[in-house]
């Protein structure tokens, strides 16, 4: 999603031009409260591009100084002990100046796109951290590929959704960087638990592996979940946080161990309902949705429509499996209580399990994968997670070469002959597969085998089927649902797919699972169409309603609003198109030429494996036996791996 400041019209006269120099550093010095509503609002910008110059000017100054040596312009480079200068003059410690030391090299000399664009107050220097951070060891070039793919689109991103679009393109320019990185940090899984400041607890798992971790979460979700529908049906009330964290603990128990889902829930139920849960258990007790949108909620045919953790169907029901090689789904253990089968286990939370390449899938490539809401995983453990959803549905989302939407396909999973006729645990989630439409055209079912073969076939068959309706039948432009209250599901998944999280600035709730709004109204005559609709996530659907919140909203052409905040400024939310794989086409790079610089020495090379400094320049014991623990696995007489693409050390 891309968030930009409107046309002129929508902000303050006096600071249309927010560029860093003494003409806005005049104007800031005016009275804000003096001020129309536009013009605080430009101002407010235009202070944030000045103290983004700022730290740019630091970041140089703090450079030059620690290279530098008395009565001379000389400039010496490699010293050790540079950071030691700004550490005394400016009362820093000895590893808080080495770290801003390191970033300023970083922005100024090794990615000088990113000083740049603070020297022109775009970029502030927490996101510019984000980029540091994040390619800090991947080569200069690739970095900075990744810098100038990104940079000129990523100003107004949220952090979080920043640092998820660097990891994505630093994986797409080097996918064995990307690997060998969640390697090494999964080597160094651990278990920490430790006093929160308000003095409870805190019991968190760090560094684990990405597809387990999903789904241990995933579990306890579909437990709560149910857990919260049982409460509030004998009358209780309890905060779905509380109660996550409730079966969160509850799970890590011995007693629990050997109990089916069904039990879980009766047992967790029980003592939710003893501790005497109220609307004050729990911080999030009051913002449960309550499904009384003012527009659209209940329409998302796109989803499954069996949210009701209770509304299971026969065990032996078959939805359609696509285990790939995967264990079969487990509701067949014996209940240990009873000795009888287990009761089917309970539906993961509807959700896209996760977004990756088709190419990915089919094992062309290594490109790194989506999990939303999540963040990006490891386009080895992206596959890991799609091939081991049986009963997902699948999704094939089809771009051009300008990263535009143009089909949405559902595909019927293909199943596996070997696989038993029950109920999945993943019905409700969905595998999306994005790829262009030209790529998918080349791809031949026959260079593959198995469950791919047909997985493609049935993808090329649903686009050649696509491909013979009618223009007009086009989910962008059918009117076969204007005059619907809610959209169909082909309409709905269109609106979703193009959309992808929601539409209001800033957000990244994803847009499956959220209000498909009508920007007409419904009730002022909007027609039900791809132009009239938007995703939005349940508070801001609410904003958009409330007529005290001043918040308006237009839809400018499909997919782009423009949303007026109440200072009467205007944001403008582009549809983000599909990035395309990166080519590393940047040149080599060569030394900078600084007059009468000294080098030093060159450092020894490391072996692979051997302890790596952290961001201060400092070996740490967590290091030495990560390094220890990747020297055993690396070495011929350790088991292979179960994960078939990890990268060979």
């Amino acid at each position: 999603m891309t968030v930009a400041m409107a046309s002129p019209g929508c902000a303050g006269g006096r600071f249309d031009d927010p560029s860093p120099g003494p003409e806005l550093t005049a104007a800031l010095l005016a009275d804000p409260a003096s001020l129309v509503g536009q013009e605080v609002e430009a101002g407010l910008i235009a202070a944030f591009h000045a103290d983004n110059h700022a730290a740019w000017a630091r970041c140089r100054w703090l450079l030059e100084a620690c290279r530098s040596r008395a009565d001379t312009t000389r400039r010496v480079l490699g010293d050790s002990r540079a950071a030691l200068i700004a550490a005394a003059a400016l009362g820093w410690s000895p590893t808080m100046a080495a770290a801003r030391l390191e970033f300023a090299r970083q922005v100024i000399e090794r990615l000088p796109a990113l000083g740049e664009a603070m020297r022109a107050g775009r970029l502030e220097e927490r996101e510019a951290g984000i980029y540091v951070n994040t390619l800090r060891e991947l080569d200069d070039a690739r970095a900075r590929l990744v810098v100038e793919r990104l940079l000129g689109r990523a100003d107004r991103l949220t952090h979080a959704e920043l640092t998820r679009r660097v990891e994505k393109a630093a994986g797409d320019v080097d996918s064995s960087w990307y690997e060998a990185r969640r390697t090494a940090a999964v080597a160094r899984a651990r278990v920490v638990a430790r006093s929160a400041p308000s003095g409870a607890a805190e019991l968190s798992g760090l560094d684990l592996p990405e597809d387990l971790a999903l789904e241990a979460h995933g579990h306890v979700v579909a437990v709560a979940d149910a857990v919260s529908a049982a409460v509030r049906a004998r009358g209780g009330e309890v905060g779905k946080a509380f109660t996550e964290a409730h079966v969160y603990l509850r799970l890590l128990g011995r007693d629990l161990l050997d109990a089916d889902d069904a039990t879980l829930v009766e047992i967790l139920t029980e003592e939710l309902l003893n501790a005497g849960g109220t609307d004050d258990d729990g911080p999030d007790a009051a913002s449960e949705p309550d499904d009384r949108g003012p527009d659209d909620g209940p329409g998302d045919d796109d989803d499954p429509s069996d949210d009701d953790p209770a509304d299971e169907c026969p065990a032996d029901e078959d939805l359609g499996a696509d285990d790939r090689g995967s264990e079969p789904c487990d509701d067949a253990r014996p209940d240990a209580g009873s000795g009888g089968p287990a009761r089917p286990p309970l539906a993961f939370r509807a959700a896209v399990a996760v977004r990756l390449e088709l190419s990915t899938l089919l094992g062309l490539d290594r490109r790194p994968g989506e999990v939303p809401g999540y963040g990006v995983v490891a386009g080895s453990t992206a596959r890991h997670v799609a091939q081991n959803r049986p009963g997902a549905r699948i999704k094939v989302v089809l771009y051009d070469h300008e990263g535009r939407l143009e089909h949405v396909l559902h595909v019927r999973p293909p199943k596996n002959a070997s696989t038993p006729r029950r109920r999945s645990r993943y019905r409700r989630q969905v595998l999306e597969l994005t790829a262009l439409t030209t790529t998918l055209d080349l791809l031949d079912p026959h260079d593959h085998l198995g469950l791919d073969a047909t997985l493609l076939a049935r993808a090329k068959a649903a686009l050649a089927g696509m491909r013979s309706r009618p223009p007009e039948q086009h989910p962008a432009r059918t009117t076969a649902d204007a005059h619907r209250r809610h959209p169909g599901a082909e309409l709905a998944a269109w609106i979703r797919a193009r959309d992808r999280t929601c539409r209001f600035p800033g957000c990244t709730r994803p847009a499956m699972g959220a209000d498909l709004d009508h920007t007409l109204d419904w009730a002022e005559d909007g027609l039900t169409l791809a132009e009239n609709l938007g995703a939005f996530c349940e508070p801001h659907h609410l904003l958009k309603h409330d007529p005290d919140s001043c918040w308006t909203v237009i839809q400018t052409r499909p997919g782009t609003f423009v949303w007026t905040s109440p200072t009467g400024t205007c944001h403008r939310v582009d549809p983000e198109p599909q990035d395309q794989p990166l080519a590393l086409t940047a040149p080599v790079d060569r030394p900078c030429s600084v007059p009468d610089i000294v080098f030093s020495p060159p450092p020894r090379p490391t072996p692979p494996w051997a302890p790596r400094p952290d961001k201060h320049g400092l070996l740490t014991d967590a290091a030495r036996a990560t390094a220890e623990r990747l020297t055993r696995r690396a070495a011929p007489d350790e088991p292979p791996s179960r994960y078939d693409d990890d990268p060979d050390f």
